[in-house]
């Protein structure tokens, strides 16, 4: 597997002799990687119709002509018959973060057996400090690769989905599981940084704004469960991590300058900033919007990144590289509160026929669950 990587500047004291980190695109083109395309597509569809015909037509058309039970099928085809959940469908390749998002749209699409079937599969790997690595090979056969692309969005993810899964469980079966969630928020604190942070993991020391965004998801998600739990004090306590963090993101994370989130903070100060790429760039000010909590910072960005980048965003859903980008401008819209342009994205996403453009990448399988489950345009 190519993996994206991304060479970044330092300024002051290199916190690491690694030039560059193979960065995690979430949920992006996994296909591409696999045949080694390049990461920025040369050329991008724009906008042809009128904003008011095309906010007419948002209105009108429904929101993805694949439904919910048809995304989840194609993420089925990708899960084992032991639970895991592949790259695709026979790959020998198991990433815990996507197979995370993959069984949350499952979640959301009303398929909670298979989401379990996964969850359990993890919490099975979980190392003495929550750690859980990629693995291949096959079902009933899996190995540890040895490593994994972070600590803190793994383990987040995961806690996210449980936390959706416990809603239509058994207090029996929380409390059967519950020394992994506590072993999961092990695992973000492994990386917990006195700013209220997390590196990405041990051996790469760089606050992203991506995993931050997600964590800090993750351990409301791990409050919720630890109050059902009777757990009163560690429900506290996470709650308390997570709106510090909240705030860091808001803080350490924001370029005053540009006036937008970085890509990511080192713990010396040197900063991954730009906002000019697709990757990180732009996805990661999108993930901010939204994953993070609702603000009036946050619409007033989201306005300024339709502005500046609106015409680059596709036309219609033609393509799978289409689907992953209209989808992530979707669910950045509806964390920003914006129904008018959520609906435009829905209906340009509304072209997509499962069956005639196959999409193998199980992350955006689930976002696109997520994304037809919901009528609101509150946070996913």
């Amino acid at each position: 597997m190519r993996v994206v990587a991304r060479e970044f500047t330092r300024w002051g004291k290199p916190a690491s002799p690694v030039a560059f980190r193979p960065v995690r695109a979430p949920h992006y083109a996994w296909a591409r990687r696999q045949i080694g395309a390049p990461l920025e597509t040369t050329a991008l569809l724009t906008a042809t119709v009128r904003p008011v015909l095309a906010l007419l037509l948002a209105l009108s058309l429904p929101a993805i002509a694949a439904t919910p039970n048809e995304l989840a099928r194609a993420i089925r085809k990708c899960q084992a018959p032991d639970g895991a959940i592949a790259m695709e469908p026979g790959s020998d390749t198991v990433i815990p973060y996507f197979a995370n998002l993959a069984a949350l749209g499952l979640v959301a699409a009303g398929d909670a057996p298979n989401a379990a079937r996964w969850a359990d599969w993890y919490r099975a790997r979980m190392q003495p400090n929550g750690v859980v690595d990629d693995y291949t090979g096959r079902s009933g056969a899996w190995k540890s690769a040895k490593k994994r692309d972070s600590t803190d969005s793994y383990a987040a993810t995961w806690l996210e989905l449980m936390d959706a899964l416990a809603s239509g469980r058994s207090d029996a079966w929380l409390r059967a599981r519950y020394v992994n969630v506590r072993l999961a928020v092990a695992a973000i604190r492994l990386t917990l940084q006195p700013v209220g942070l997390t590196l990405a993991k041990p051996d790469w020391p760089v606050m992203y704004t991506m995993d931050n965004t997600e964590t800090a998801r993750g351990l409301r998600a791990a409050a919720r469960l630890a109050k059902r739990a009777g757990d009163a004090a560690s429900a506290r306590e996470w709650n308390a991590m997570a709106a510090r963090m909240e705030t860091a993101v808001r803080e350490k994370l924001w370029d005053v300058n540009r006036k937008c989130y970085l890509v990511g903070l080192q713990p010396d100060g040197g900063r991954m900033d730009g906002l000019s790429k697709w990757y990180p760039d732009v996805m990661a000010n999108l993930m901010a919007i939204g994953w993070g909590p609702a603000s009036e910072r946050n619409r007033a960005l989201f306005a300024r990144l339709w502005t500046q980048f609106g015409a680059e965003i596709p036309a219609a859903a033609r393509t799978a590289d289409d689907v992953d980008r209209l989808a992530w401008w979707a669910l950045a819209a509806r964390g920003a509160g914006d129904a008018p342009r959520t609906r435009l994205l829905l209906a340009r996403l509304a072209a997509f026929d499962l069956a005639r453009t196959p999409l193998d990448n199980p992350a955006l399988l689930g976002h696109l669950c997520r994304l037809t489950a919901a009528k609101g345009v509150a946070n996913p």
